[in-house]
């Protein structure tokens, strides 16, 4: 059994490919304005970090984007996934909201989010107890072993 993570995908990709979502323990999508402006919407199996107690649902973050497009994508996140808002520092939690864990829930969202903002989008997807099998058979071209 072996821990990877598949950087780089295109959402069509992610969505053209069946996915072992019992076996996710985390994903991320990032959209990119340019290299220094981009914002990313992730998700934990085990909960996000806050504080002593993990978050359970998605979380958000800016990187030199406008306030604007910052209460836009919170806006449209909170339209999308619904949850209770909680802001911590930079990041902004949706605890409780509801997100798919399949390959096309993850790839539909990242469409979205790309459309909604015109900005480039990439997944990462990151996997614990995969086969040798399935590690292969998902995206071996865009794959990091991560040791456990």
């Amino acid at each position: 059994m072996v821990k990877m993570l598949y950087w780089h995908l295109t959402p069509q990709e992610v969505g053209e490919t069946q996915c072992p979502a019992e076996k996710l323990v985390h994903w991320e999508i990032r959209c990119g304005f340019s290299e220094e402006s981009y914002f990313s919407v992730y998700w934990f199996k085990v909960g996000i970090p806050y504080d002593k107690e993990p978050v359970n649902g998605v979380a958000m973050y800016t990187v030199e984007c406008s306030k604007e497009v910052a209460a836009a994508l919170e806006e449209f996140l909170y339209s999308t996934v619904g949850g209770t808002i909680v802001k911590r520092g930079y990041r902004t939690f949706f605890s409780g909201a509801k997100v798919g864990l399949d390959n096309r829930s993850i790839s539909d969202l990242a469409k979205k989010l790309v459309a909604k903002f015109k900005a480039g989008g990439e997944i990462w997807l990151e996997f614990d107890g995969l086969t040798d099998e399935e590690a292969q058979r998902l995206f071996p071209e865009k794959s990091l072993q991560i040791s456990s």
